[in-house]
């Protein structure tokens, strides 16, 4: 059966507790939103093309040596901003460019009928991880009620500055993380070599 498989965004969801490979939608920006209504355009066409599979591969949040996020994302693990809520051990949904490549080629070539959904599974990045390997440095650790506070006030003042809510929601991961629920890609062993941690690190030694 012919396949088409669209490279989507995990940010379609917005800030839930647990990222999945679910129709549910929140988006929070501009950037997400538009995700969203891709989203939705392609399921409305697999219902009318059954005979092609059409499967929505949400990227998490993906990072390279050469990409500006992550250039930014070592500016602020470098600095006295970086931060993480209580211990830093939550997962976190930061992955890499390199693995999200190995899991694309895995679907391509995967033998059965694919979800209409697929989550890029976790690559075992936690929020202290993350700030260790891209800052060289350990995090200072906010107590999670705090934190938590802080977060809502964001969220409150993009209620009245719309731009507000994309660096509310980046500072929000950075804090908390976000679990993966990506069961199906592990249950089909299709879970690629963990690399985020190399690739931050690269992305460190570059800036220096």
């Amino acid at each position: 059966m012919p396949r088409l498989i669209h490279l989507s965004s995990a940010a379609v969801q917005g800030p839930v507790p647990v990222l999945d490979a679910s129709p549910r939608t929140q988006p929070f920006s501009p950037y997400s939103r538009s995700k969203a209504l891709g989203e939705e355009a392609l399921l409305l066409l697999a219902d009318q093309l059954p005979e092609l599979n059409i499967s929505i591969l949400r990227a998490t949040s993906v990072q390279g040596v050469q990409r500006q996020t992550t250039r930014s994302l070592v500016k602020v693990a470098s600095s006295p901003l970086a931060s993480v809520a209580g211990d830093g051990q939550q997962k976190t949904p930061v992955s890499s460019a390199q693995a999200l490549a190995d899991f694309t080629h895995c679907l391509a070539a995967y033998p059965g009928q694919l979800p209409a959904i697929v989550l890029q599974p976790w690559e075992g990045a936690t929020c202290a991880s993350v700030l260790e390997d891209a800052g060289g440095r350990k995090p200072w650790k906010i107590p999670s009620p705090l934190a938590r506070s802080l977060i809502r006030l964001g969220y409150g003042a993009s209620r009245l500055w719309a731009g507000a809510a994309g660096p509310v929601r980046r500072l929000e991961v950075m804090w908390f993380g976000q679990d993966i629920d990506d069961s199906w890609a592990r249950q089909e062993k299709l879970v690629p070599v963990y690399r985020v941690g190399q690739v931050l690190q690269e992305a460190r030694a570059s800036r220096s």
